[in-house]
């Protein structure tokens, strides 16, 4: 998938674009593009939205993820670290102390 596709994807929050696999269900279409949106070294952080990173959080957090940086650190400023495992501690806060915190809003506080 080239970089704008994955964009237009992202933009719709997903939903356009899963009728591209058939066979997979809705979160194993998902999962890839989530972890396609993770920091790497040499490429430009994927710039995301407070409603795409709402989204990606809402496929994934009823898991107990232990990778957190297959994860775009933004995102997983709304993973709740009550899940998290105490030997993941230092990776999940490590990968959120690299997010943008300016992309949370008051909108969904409460």
């Amino acid at each position: 998938m080239d970089w704008m596709s994955l964009m237009t994807f992202l933009s719709t929050c997903f939903k356009d674009s899963l009728a591209l696999v058939s066979r997979l269900s809705p979160k194993q279409k998902i999962k890839p593009l989530i972890r396609a949106c993770r920091r790497r070294a040499g490429r430009r952080k994927v710039v995301l939205k407070e409603t795409q990173l709402t989204c990606m959080w809402n496929n994934i957090k009823g898991e107990s993820p232990q990778d957190f940086d297959n994860y775009p650190s933004d995102m997983l400023l709304y993973y709740s670290y009550t899940n998290i495992q105490q030997t993941d501690c230092r990776s999940y806060f490590i990968e959120t102390g690299r997010a943008d915190f300016s992309v949370l809003s008051s909108t969904l506080d409460g």
